[in-house]
């Protein structure tokens, strides 16, 4: 969540540049929601639309319950201005870049954070390898348009 919450505090801090800003979160259980304190404050502002879900809910947890995809639909989003930046798991990555798309934002306008397994920063370890990018030096963040073939791909 750094370099989200990072883009997020610069939106913030820029608001006349921007439009509306809307953060859709989720973690495992309530209990590894991250920022929780942030997410709070985030959430009683009036310039920005927060949506909090977890996929397992325990004690007495009140918010919603499902993966992150699921909240894309809530997203007050016109598609033809809209950037989406997404980080976390591929795979959630990828099922939330296609609830954008369905939604009609096109994949040149959705940013992916690919942060794999680096260890030496400059493309010759090999470790952060898909295909022909190297996420140290290539990215972390990427277009959808650029890497989706090789998301969707299995065992990259």
């Amino acid at each position: 969540m750094a370099p989200l919450r990072s883009a997020l505090y610069h939106l913030l801090a820029n608001r006349e540049r921007f439009g509306n800003v809307v953060l859709l979160y989720g973690g495992r259980s309530p209990a590894e929601l991250l920022y929780r304190e942030e997410l709070e404050r985030w959430r009683g502002r009036f310039d920005m639309q927060v949506e909090v879900t977890v996929d397992r809910a325990r004690g007495g947890w009140r918010g919603r319950v499902g993966p992150v995809p699921n909240l894309v639909s809530r997203a007050e989003l016109d598609p033809d201005n809209a950037l989406a930046l997404i980080c976390g798991p591929e795979v959630m990555m990828r099922f939330t870049a296609t609830a954008l798309m369905d939604r009609g934002l096109a994949a040149e306008r959705i940013f992916l954070t690919l942060e794999r397994n680096m260890r030496c920063a400059i493309g010759l370890c090999g470790h952060c390898q898909l295909q022909h990018l190297f996420i140290c030096k290539d990215g972390p963040v990427f277009a959808l348009d650029a890497v989706e073939p090789l998301i969707r791909a299995r065992g990259l």
